[in-house]
């Protein structure tokens, strides 16, 4: 595990997996680390709601601005860092559909989108949230329609366009990524798990988390983290990180990642991976 994560680390890409195989000491030079936490909890003017399940999260650049999924009937945004709190009826805009999953440009706040994991669709704003637009559902023509969805990112502008990623399984639980090109003169879904070079391949595989690198306007590259196995204990099963090219249109070693895919995790004791997350530095560079 040492060797698998020292190598993540020292491409400028970290992976945190709270197990009880790995400890992170804090850096010498820092102070005592600690949590500190707020209460976004008024009563009044459409704060968070004490009772709301918050799903998702996205942090726009300084962390001023916060979108927060809930899950149900509204996306709650902060512009202040999250001491105070704005509620956006989501079902009132979006024909009924609720924030489960939710993404914010890192180069534009109003700029996000939210994803229902009932329906498998997909909406943006282009205003903060004030009016919506929706992408449908992801799916590629003659391809398999997105039947989970588990991540969401938007990239940075890239000649004119941003690229919205959405992961999870497709209809059969065949794992893969779609992306819409937002500026695009015909944007329509394109699936990635039909290009060279993807490790998570079988009937047993999803794409848990998704992100774009910071620098996507000169390299391209979108990061994924990948779960493979065959639902049975007792068998090797497979975590992987997953580079794909935009540039190459493929995957790992096939579009010049030499070494990709990594194995994060190789077990013979689970039989599936219900989430992950992924977090770039704003160095990294595909």
């Amino acid at each position: 595990m040492k060797k698998k994560f020292s190598r993540l680390l020292g491409v400028g890409l970290a992976i945190v997996m709270l197990t009880s195989l790995m400890v992170v000491a804090a850096p010498v030079s820092a102070g005592t680390l600690k949590w500190s936490g707020f209460s976004p909890y008024p009563s009044t003017t459409g704060e968070i709601l004490e009772s709301a399940n918050i799903t998702d999260i996205a942090v726009y650049g300084d962390g001023e601005v916060i979108y927060a999924a809930s899950g149900e009937v509204y996306l709650y945004k902060s512009t202040n860092g999250g001491a105070s709190w704005s509620a956006i009826d989501i079902r009132s805009k979006a024909s009924g559909d609720q924030p489960d999953l939710v993404a914010v440009a890192p180069d534009d706040p109003d700029l996000v989108v939210i994803a229902d994991n009932a329906t498998r669709r997909v909406w943006v704003s282009t205003n903060g949230g004030t009016t919506w637009g929706s992408l449908g559902k992801p799916e590629e023509s003659g391809g398999a329609a997105a039947d989970t969805l588990t991540d969401l990112a938007i990239s940075a502008e890239s000649s004119g366009k941003h690229y919205v990623a959405v992961t999870g399984n497709e209809t059969g639980g065949l794992a893969n990524v779609w992306y819409w090109d937002i500026g695009a003169a015909s944007p329509y879904w394109h699936e990635l798990n039909d290009k060279t070079g993807i490790d998570a391949n079988s009937a047993n595989s999803t794409v848990v988390a998704v992100e774009f690198s910071p620098n996507f306007a000169s390299d391209q590259t979108l990061v994924a983290l990948t779960y493979e196995g065959d639902d049975i204990a007792d068998t090797t099963d497979y975590v992987r990180l997953e580079l794909y090219s935009f540039n190459q249109s493929k995957w790992n070693d096939d579009a010049g990642f030499a070494g990709y895919a990594v194995p994060i995790i190789e077990d013979d004791g689970i039989t599936t991976l219900l989430s992950g997350s992924i977090a770039v530095g704003p160095d990294y560079l595909g």
